[in-house]
Parts: structure tokens; C-alpha cells; sequence
């Protein structure tokens, strides 16, 4: 029976972690309003949470903001499993992550 064309994908979109997040690298890539398609960090007021259970709690958030060097973040939020596990679920879980 030949395929329904309706029900066919249009795209696919892989999204890799690597060392960089995606809005790392290209979050401020254009202005607000430049590319009406695009939604960056520029002119928005963003922050990731801290899980209550790790240092810094306290903070509750961490805001976002364009780097003004390639160091940043320092210090270097970690991306073995442990540390992406957490940014995934917002839990540190097991307790040794």
C-alpha cells in the first residue's frame, strides 16, 4: 500500500549536548528582531534553576547572559553524565552526581 503524502516528516532535528549548549554558541547570534524566525537570549530575561539539593541553592536561579570571553563559563559547568543528568531532571540523583 503506497505511503499517505500527508503523513510523511518534513524534518528531522537532532539535538546533540557537546561541550557547548546550543544558546552557548549561537544564543546571540542575531539581534531581537533581526531574524523575525529566530528566538535567542539577547533582550530576554532568562536564568536556569539551581537544584535545591547542591551549593548555591539559596540563589534559587542563575541568570543568562551573553560571555564576554571564551572562558566562561568558569567555573566549567561539567559535562560527564552526572553533571548533563542533572541539567536534564533538575534533581541530583544519586546523591554522588
Amino acid at each position: 500500500m503506497p505511503s499517505d503524502r500527508n503523513h510523511r516528516l518534513d524534518h528531522t532535528v537532532v539535538l546533540m549536548f557537546e561541550n557547548r549548549s546550543f544558546d552557548n554558541l549561537l544564543g546571540a547570534l542575531y539581534a531581537p528582531g533581526e531574524v523575525p524566525a529566530f528566538e535567542g537570549i539577547l533582550g530576554r530575561n532568562l536564568s536556569n534553576p539551581i537544584p535545591p539539593d547542591v551549593p548555591g541553592a539559596e540563589q534559587g536561579t542563575v541568570p543568562v547572559y551573553p560571555s564576554t570571553n571564551l572562558d566562561t563559563p568558569d567555573p566549567d559547568p561539567g559535562e560527564e553524565y552526572p553533571h548533563t543528568n542533572t541539567q536534564l531532571y533538575g534533581t541530583v540523583a544519586p546523591a554522588e552526581n
